[in-house]
């Protein structure tokens, strides 16, 4: 399949930044989910709108009213072309370049389990914004010296300006919080045949308050059994518990 040519931006209470996802067009596993570098918003519990692409220099409101109205509820929602086609272009072309550059990393995740090698033509790398266990930045914030930089810090922006009207709106400050290394942004490659082993990969400090609220995975898995008693699947269907070999979550 083709890389995608829009942007889907996934969000679920607490908030959790995209990944941009890069994969070769021979794959035919995965579509590239350029979540980030994707455009739209998808709220697992309520019907989508369409949406104009909404400008990155602000002019318009970040979100609709209906959408942070549905996010409070802890529902999931798409704003289809929520990220310019342009802007999504360019980082596109940033990802597949900077990995032509040798800016990506091999991903722990791709080690885990019996596997004892890892193939770089097949496994997951990432450009990461920064590296936790040394606690040093990454390339992808190296708006200056690797790749387009440009494109990359207009996305930061557009991100950090949509955690601000999280952060206002939903009465949850600690979105808007901005301190080093606080909010993870990166590019993903998958080569042919790559997998990861299944995984939970909700980190966000909401989580670890007394009441945290429920992670994106859990709403997701809360909403389709909830659908499955009903006898509807509301267009989202995931494989039984039992059928998922690898990820955290499949999802069509």
């Amino acid at each position: 399949p083709k890389m995608m040519g829009r942007a889907s931006l996934l969000l679920w209470l607490p908030l959790a930044v995209p990944l941009a996802h890069y994969q070769p067009q021979k794959v035919d596993r995965r579509a590239a989910i350029t979540s980030g570098v994707s455009a739209g918003l998808l709220f697992a519990a309520s019907p989508s709108r369409s949406a104009e692409a909404l400008p990155v220099d602000g002019a318009q409101p970040i979100l609709p009213t209906w959408a942070i109205d549905s996010i409070g509820k802890g529902r999931a929602v798409v704003l289809p072309n929520w990220l310019p086609s342009e802007l999504v272009a360019e980082l596109r072309a940033d990802c597949i370049a900077s990995y032509a550059d040798g800016n990506f990393k091999p991903d722990a995740l791709a080690s885990y389990g019996k596997k004892k090698t890892f193939d770089p033509t097949q496994d997951r790398m990432v450009m990461p914004s920064f590296y936790p266990s040394t606690g040093k930045d990454g390339p992808w914030v190296d708006f200056d010296s690797v790749g387009n930089g440009v494109a990359r810090r207009a996305f930061a922006s557009r991100m950090s300006d949509l955690r601000h009207s999280l952060a206002e709106n939903l009465n949850r400050p600690t979105l808007a919080a901005n301190g080093p290394q606080t909010h993870e942004m990166s590019y993903t490659r998958y080569g042919p045949g790559a997998a990861l082993p299944r995984h939970t990969d909700e980190h966000h400090a909401e989580l670890k308050k007394a009441h945290p609220v429920a992670s994106g995975d859990e709403n997701v898995k809360r909403v389709q059994r909830e659908r499955c008693r009903r006898g509807t699947d509301g267009g989202h269907r995931m494989r039984p518990e039992g059928a998922m070999k690898r990820g955290a979550l499949h999802a069509q």
